[in-house]
């Protein structure tokens, strides 16, 4: 990784676009434990029959994958002196690990319900 003093207009734009894409998901979201069940109940798996939360959450998913390999290629500024070790892992690996982690965990939580309303 590069050392660089600021971020690239790529990196600048990718966090801003994921920023608003989580902001929509969030608020497209209320509903979903009904929409779940509904799909459940009707059969319904893969890909037919999706929300916009859904696709707009693996628009993030993709995003934030790209962030980080972005992040690999381009680099990143230093952390400001002095800041604690603990703090920087935080926040520039871990939050954007978390928002990856969520945003999987959310497929398998998924393909449990149906598979379990399968069997």
């Amino acid at each position: 990784m590069t050392a660089r003093t600021t971020y690239s207009r790529l990196q600048i734009a990718l966090h801003w676009l994921v920023a608003l894409l989580i902001i929509a998901t969030w608020f497209l979201g209320d509903g979903m434990g009904r929409v779940w069940r509904n799909r459940i109940e009707s059969g319904q798996s893969g890909l037919e029959g999706n929300t916009l939360h859904v696709w707009l959450g693996m628009a993030v998913f993709a995003l934030v994958l790209l962030r980080l390999v972005v992040r690999l290629i381009q680099g990143a500024p230093a952390p400001v002196p002095g800041t604690p070790k603990l703090l920087e892992l935080t926040t520039h690996w871990g939050s954007p690990s978390a928002l990856y982690a969520d945003a999987a965990g959310s497929s398998r939580r998924h393909d449990r319900l149906v598979s379990g309303a399968a069997g």
